[in-house]
């Protein structure tokens, strides 16, 4: 099986309206349009607009600003707000903020279900931006929507609440054939040097020996570099632009005992890759998920693995300088885990000032943060995070698994395709 990996551009405005009565806090009684086990007032201190409305006095863990919302059972919402936070419990370093739903069905049950969620929010960091996606299950009765923190005791400001249903799309094919039409064909002239040769009894082969349209793959280190596999080699170079060493360049990898550290077979992967013309991604400097970091560093003293972080940089990166265009770093994966920030007591994605050293190590080199399950069913957690990132101009890039295993073109073409377009189903378009 080889990882996919794709551009996506995100449609990132709606033309729904916001079926939140008082989301921007501005009618004068917040408790005429919300319930909440908790206290909410008014508060000058706004996102948007003149008000926010203060949060605290929660009596439970689940004591957040609620709404039930008119929905229709099949079609898809997408919810978005900003918090605060106004105090921070001693002994964490952020708290994490969801949003969480609570359906009665047609049976009279209740169905409770997380929306979306952002784990790491940091006191006076300002305003922090959350949502996320939902499919409403056929069987919804109604559905209500809730702002919910695990600690009772922390207090926060909300603002600018939006609840619009994600527009279906309609034609997806036609609308990217007209796309392929505009955006990747052109007119070509052929000029010819001499009077006389005839252009009649000409014809014009062409080959295509790169895609502008960027798909990459994960690949095995060793079965890159091993003769034995020429099959799989030819494979790859044949149907792919850039490569990703897929485990071999992570700190297990490469230091799977302390003090043993081996760069050899990745190094060679990434060679051969240039030496046919490829570019590489490396993947990853850093793994935030406990389970994923290497065992010897747990326990580690802070200042002793801040020293192996920095050294961890210059070792592979600076090893690497010059021959990858992009590095995964800091950290994978930024919302599951923060195992590096806990054990140095420094809540920034940078607990050694990663960025700037990585910077040093390979001043040319792109950064990407690297993350996974952010879009799933039936909700898609971290969306409309997602969508500000495609507002700015930002490039984000999809991993995607699929099987590839057919040496049919036509099958192999109808495959990605179908992969692609249930990206779209997710709120976004495929630009071709």
């Amino acid at each position: 099986m080889l990882s996919i990996v794709f551009i996506l551009c995100i449609i990132g405005v709606w033309c729904a309206p916001n079926v939140l009565q008082d989301g921007d806090f501005e009618a004068g009684n917040p408790k005429t349009a919300w319930t909440c086990s908790c206290d909410l007032t008014l508060s000058p201190d706004s996102h948007t607009g003149s008000h926010s409305v203060k949060v605290d006095n929660r009596k439970f863990k689940y004591s957040g600003p609620a709404q039930v919302v008119p929905v229709q059972p099949g079609h898809r919402y997408t919810f978005s707000a900003y918090v605060k936070l106004l105090n921070q419990l001693p002994g964490h370093l952020y708290h994490g903020v969801n949003i969480n739903v609570d359906i009665v069905t047609t049976q009279g049950n209740h169905h409770y279900d997380n929306m979306g969620k952002s784990p790491y929010i940091q006191l006076g960091t300002g305003w922090h931006l959350i949502g996320g996606d939902y499919l409403i299950p056929n069987n919804t009765k109604t559905f209500k929507v809730y702002i919910e923190i695990d600690q009772p005791q922390v207090n926060y400001l909300l603002d600018s609440a939006i609840f619009e249903e994600v527009p279906p799309l309609h034609n997806f094919r036609s609308a990217a054939d007209d796309r392929i039409e505009t955006l990747r064909k052109a007119n070509v002239t052929i000029k010819l040097a001499g009077t006389d040769i005839d252009p009649a009894g000409l014809t014009v082969d062409l080959e295509q020996t790169y895609s502008e349209f960027i798909i990459a793959s994960a690949i095995d280190a060793k079965m890159i570099v091993d003769p034995n596999y020429k099959k799989y080699q030819d494979f790859f170079y044949k149907n792919f632009e850039w490569g990703l060493p897929s485990n071999a360049l992570k700190w297990t990898g490469t230091e799977h005992v302390e003090g043993h550290t081996n760069y050899s077979v990745p190094f060679a992967a990434v060679d051969a890759l240039l030496q046919h013309g490829k570019k590489v991604k490396g993947h990853n400097i850093f793994w935030d998920v406990k389970k994923s970091v290497p065992k010897w560093q747990y326990n580690k003293p802070a200042a002793e693995l801040k020293s192996l972080m920095a050294t961890r940089i210059q070792g592979v990166v600076g090893g690497l300088k010059g021959k990858l265009q992009h590095w995964d770093v800091n950290n994978n994966e930024n919302l599951h885990g923060d195992f590096y920030e806990q054990e140095t007591q420094r809540p920034q994605h940078h607990p050694c000032g990663c960025s700037e050293r990585h910077i040093k190590a390979d001043p040319a080199v792109k950064l990407f943060l690297n993350d996974y399950n952010i879009v799933k069913q039936p909700y898609d957690i971290h969306s409309s995070v997602r969508d500000q990132a495609a507002k700015a101009g930002l490039p984000i890039m999809i991993h995607r698994e699929l099987d590839v295993d057919t040496a049919d073109e036509q099958e192999k073409a109808a495959r990605i395709y179908e992969d692609l377009y249930c990206l779209t189903l997710q709120g976004g378009t495929i630009v071709y």
